[in-house]
């Protein structure tokens, strides 16, 4: 298992890849490698995401389901 900052690194970067994607796809609608690709990030994206929540906690207040008492 990776260590937090390794995991929360790896949650940025593919968040980052994400909005990437999507203001590229704004102008290049067709581009069906592109699609894929954001794609691809969007699953990774929930599985890292889901990963650090069920090792380390939330991380944010707005996306996250919240055990009882509130941790954030």
């Amino acid at each position: 298992m990776m260590n937090k900052t390794e995991l929360l690194k790896l949650v940025v970067a593919s968040e980052f890849m994400k909005e990437d994607l999507a203001l590229y796809l704004d102008t290049h609608l067709m581009d069906k490698e592109a699609i894929a690709t954001y794609n691809f990030y969007v699953k990774e994206s929930k599985i890292l995401k889901e990963s650090y929540e069920m090792n380390y906690g939330m991380l944010s207040e707005h996306d996250s389901l919240s055990p009882y008492p509130w941790p954030w």
